[in-house]
C-alpha cells in the first residue's frame, strides 16, 4: 500500500457486510477512501485512507489526458482500497470521479478500472457533484448554501425547495485563483479585490436568505485562521468576524511579509485563496458565521446509499 496514507486503524466493522459500505472520492488532488455503516438508527461514517494523486495537475501538463501511465497507478491505488475495505470486512465500494477529473479526455478509461476491482464507479458531472456535496453537508436539510473551493473547482449549492438542488460551479479552484489573483498580486488587498470582483461575477448565490452556511473542503483554511488544528476547526463554527479579522490582519502585512507568507511552508494557494472565499460568501449573503463540515462527496454516496436502501439515518 505503497501510495495510501492510513487515517484509520484497519479493524472489522462492529457491523455484518450487509450494514456497510465504502466509498471513494475520487479527487483532482486527493483519492480519500471512507466507510459507511448502519448502527441503531444512525448512519457512521469514517475516512480510512487517502492516497495524494495531483490528478488534476497531471491532466493539465499532459495535455488535458490522464495518460496510460498515470491510470496504472490509479489502479494500484484503487487495488490498494479494495484491500483496506477488505480488512474492514466491507465488500461493497461505491466510487464517483470530481467533475474536474471528468473534463480530462480519457477520464472513461477510470470506469475500466472500477470494474477490474469491482467498485461501482461513476463520473460525475458538476450538478451530480453539487447534489452530493449538498447531501453531505446537510443530510438533505433545505434551505441551507453549500460552499467548497477544491484545489481545481469552485462550487456553491443550495435547496430552496426539498429535493431540488441548483448548483454553481466553476472550473477555477484554489490552484488557478492563487496563480491569477494571489501570486502576481503586489498586497492580498489587491489580490483580495480581484479574486472578489471575479466571485461576484460568476458566483451567483440564492434570490432569498438561507438558513445556514457551510463549507466543505475548508479545515486547512479555518485552520489558518484560528490557529489551531484542522483536528480542531472540523465541525465547528467560525464567525464571519474571526474571518474577517484575519484576512485584515494579512492586509496590513507589508510586502516583504506577504511574499515571506506566500513562501512559506504549508499551502498557501488553498489557505490564502480560501480565506478570500468565505470572507466573500460571508458578505455577500450576510451570514454571521459559516460552519466548517468535515464531511464532503464520499459521505454523499454512503448516505444516498443507505437512503435507496431504506436506512437513512443521522451521520456521525
Amino acid at each position: 500500500m505503497s501510495y495510501l496514507e492510513i487515517t484509520e486503524p484497519l479493524r472489522k466493522l462492529p457491523v455484518a457486510d450487509a450494514d456497510a459500505v465504502c466509498a471513494i472520492d475520487m479527487g483532482s488532488r486527493v483519492f480519500t477512501l471512507v466507510c459507511g455503516y448502519r448502527l441503531d438508527d444512525r448512519i457512521v461514517t469514517k475516512p480510512i485512507c487517502h492516497a495524494p494523486l495531483d490528478l488534476g495537475v497531471h491532466i493539465a501538463r499532459n495535455k488535458g489526458r490522464i495518460g496510460a501511465g498515470k491510470l496504472v497507478e490509479i489502479g494500484a491505488v484503487l487495488a490498494d482500497f479494495r484491500s483496506c475495505s477488505a480488512h474492514l470486512g466491507v465488500t461493497r465500494i461505491i466510487a464517483a470521479a470530481t467533475a474536474a477529473v471528468g473534463r480530462a479526455a480519457d477520464a472513461r478509461e477510470l470506469l475500466g478500472l472500477g470494474r477490474a476491482n469491482d467498485i461501482a464507479m461513476e463520473i460525475a458531472d458538476a450538478q451530480r457533484e453539487g447534489e452530493l456535496g449538498y447531501l453531505a453537508a446537510t443530510q438533505g436539510k433545505p434551505n441551507r448554501l453549500v460552499c467548497k473551493l477544491r484545489s481545481h473547482s469552485c462550487q456553491v449549492a443550495w435547496q430552496a425547495d426539498a429535493g431540488v438542488t441548483t448548483t454553481i460551479y466553476l472550473d477555477t479552484g484554489y490552484v488557478k485563483a492563487y496563480e491569477d489573483f494571489i501570486l502576481k498580486a503586489s498586497s492580498i488587498g489587491e489580490a483580495t479585490d480581484t479574486f472578489r470582483d471575479f466571485l461576484k461575477r460568476h458566483v451567483r448565490l440564492p434570490a432569498h436568505g438561507t438558513e445556514q452556511l457551510i463549507a466543505l473542503s475548508a479545515t486547512a483554511c479555518a485552520a489558518f485562521i484560528t490557529g489551531l488544528s484542522e483536528d480542531r476547526v472540523r465541525d465547528t463554527s467560525l464567525s464571519a468576524a474571526a474571518v474577517a479579522a484575519r484576512l485584515d490582519e494579512v492586509q496590513g502585512l507589508l510586502q516583504p511579509e506577504f511574499d515571506a507568507l506566500k513562501n512559506s511552508s504549508g499551502n498557501m494557494a488553498e489557505v490564502l485563496s480560501g480565506l478570500i472565499f468565505l470572507d466573500c460568501l460571508l458578505s455577500r449573503t450576510g451570514h454571521e458565521e459559516v460552519y466548517i463540515s468535515g464531511a464532503d462527496l464520499p459521505v454523499g454516496l454512503i448516505l444516498e446509499y443507505f437512503d435507496r436502501q431504506g436506512a437513512i439515518g443521522a451521520a456521525g
